[in-house]
């Protein structure tokens, strides 16, 4: 059986291009990780869509994990949960099957989110205090009703991505509060799917997989895919959005807490004293604590961003800290995507670029310098939605990070030096620290999630300031506002396109 000591939440992380496994102890520490890279494709009839292949998904779950037990024979599976990407989609048939397993950056509905945003946007925002519906599901389901109503109508069970998953190892399938937030169909201050908005799209909420507190027990893990793994009987714990249990596992836990979540895409969040905050610019959500909402300034591709630009140099991603070291600061000014994204009215098409003093022979501007301005860009963007948090709400206590990025050391001092304090970096997998402290108290295994994240906090590096670059980061942030605004200016709105001011 094993004793408390042994015992290990098996947490899944469901990103955009992987699935990661990962054991998590119950004092914080992961103590094995394992990842299998999915692809999401662009069907035939939604060019701008993204759907994984279930199959294929579903192999990854079971080969990740496989791959994390074998790396900690020690370990007993006590509880498995899951966190995922927001705001994913998945259809089931009535046996449990996946009809659709949709990415969180599916766009085949932007023609459906515009008729939805021209007539309904103050309703919209009252309810759910999130604009516009771009990816989220009010316009998806409408595009499958138009485009493959055969699809919507043999689907009775639609739920998130960890949903899904957990689903697989023989629980009924149900949503927590913090994802179900994202879908655009949840009432953020009644705490419960909204009426208003599926009257709107004529859904029958009975379709809906229920939505409940993250970690709420499910039942425990049977069928073939638990047994294979040797974890049948293992308690089955509801999961969280990423963001959501990132900031957990990274610290961010109290009202007033912040934290960077930076791996593919960037956020900035915050926690807040009361579940239903709202703001324009600003995504809002339920947090994982009972009474807490969460605010965020969404910077979109930064993982992704770094590795475009490492292509574009010729270099591997984990190459770019190593070659911008080498260059001076703030010389190369990039704006390559990572920003925060005003979702009163986002821009759907805009435009990037790399600023520089002319002539490059003259001012010896290479590779280095190209790839220091890359990861510059990054921090001066996530000081900027820190700045926006901070002119909605007032933050306390240090500003936590999390994530990818956190592996250059680079990126972190130049953080620190474009916010002008010391930065506390957590553990990269805290998503798989955070859903897995929930779980762990979910089952009874702690007195409470806090149990499991104060003791996380054991591994927490401290990023101090460097006087004379955080001068250098700071001076370059005002030219980085100011170019970033000008490319802006030309950005394709979603008010261009409705007509709306």
């Amino acid at each position: 059986m094993g004793t408390k000591n042994s015992d290990a939440v098996l947490a899944f992380d469901l990103g955009t291009g992987s699935v990661r496994a990962c054991l998590v102890s119950l004092d914080g520490r992961v103590i094995a990780r394992a990842q299998r890279t999915i692809r999401a494709h662009a069907p035939a009839d939604a060019p701008a869509g993204r759907e994984y292949h279930a199959e294929e998904f579903a192999a990854a779950v079971a080969g990740a994990a496989r791959d994390a037990l074998a790396a900690a024979p020690g370990a007993r599976v006590a509880v498995l949960t899951a966190d995922g990407i927001r705001p994913a989609m998945v259809m089931l048939d009535r046996e449990g099957r996946a009809i659709h397993v949709g990415a969180n950056v599916d766009l085949r509905a932007i023609e459906q989110s515009i008729r939805l945003w021209a007539g309904h946007r103050d309703l919209l925002h009252r309810v759910t205090g999130q604009l516009p519906p771009t990816l989220q599901w009010s316009s998806r389901i409408a595009w499958f009703r138009q485009s493959r109503p055969g699809e919507l109508a043999a689907a009775a069970t639609l739920t998130g991505l960890e949903g899904w998953v957990l689903s697989l190892f023989g629980v009924e399938p149900a949503g927590d509060l913090s994802g179900a937030s994202g879908t655009g169909l949840f009432d953020l201050t009644a705490g419960r799917w909204s009426r208003e908005i599926l009257d709107l799209i004529e859904m029958d909420e009975a379709r809906l997989a229920p939505v409940v507190p993250a970690g709420t027990p499910l039942g425990n893990a049977r069928g073939d895919l638990a047994a294979s793994l040797g974890i049948e009987g293992a308690a089955v714990c509801a999961g969280a959005g990423d963001t959501h249990a990132a900031l957990a596992g990274a610290g961010a836990w109290e009202p007033g807490e912040t934290a960077i979540v930076a791996g593919t895409t960037m956020a900035v969040a915050r926690v807040l004293g009361r579940a239903a905050p709202r703001a324009p610019r600003l995504w809002s959500s339920r947090f994982v604590r009972a009474g807490c909402g969460m605010l965020e300034a969404q910077c979109w591709e930064a993982g992704l961003a770094w590795e475009w630009i490492a292509g574009v140099l010729g270099v591997g991603v984990g190459d770019l800290d190593r070659l911008a070291k080498t260059a001076a600061p703030a010389q190369v000014i990039a704006h390559i995507g990572t920003a925060p994204v005003d979702f009163s009215d986002p821009p759907l098409l805009r435009s990037g670029g790399l600023v520089f003093p002319l002539p490059p022979s003259m001012f010896g501007v290479g590779r280095d310098q190209i790839a220091r301005g890359a990861i510059e860009s990054a921090a001066w963007a996530a000081a900027e939605g820190l700045a926006w948090l901070d002119s909605e709400e007032p933050g306390a206590g240090p500003v936590r990070v999390t994530g990818g990025m956190t592996r250059s050391s680079l990126w972190l001092s130049c953080l620190a030096g474009a916010l002008g304090q010391t930065v506390v970096a957590a553990q990269e997998d805290s998503a798989s620290v955070g859903v897995a402290a929930l779980a762990a108290s979910g089952a009874g295994l702690v007195a409470g999630p806090q149990e499991v994240l104060t003791a996380a906090r054991a591994l927490d590096r401290e990023i101090p300031v460097d006087e004379p670059l955080a001068a250098a980061m700071q001076a370059g942030r005002a030219r980085w506002s100011e170019i970033v605004a000008r490319l802006e200016e030309g950005a394709v709105r979603l008010s261009h396109l409705t007509g709306a001011s």
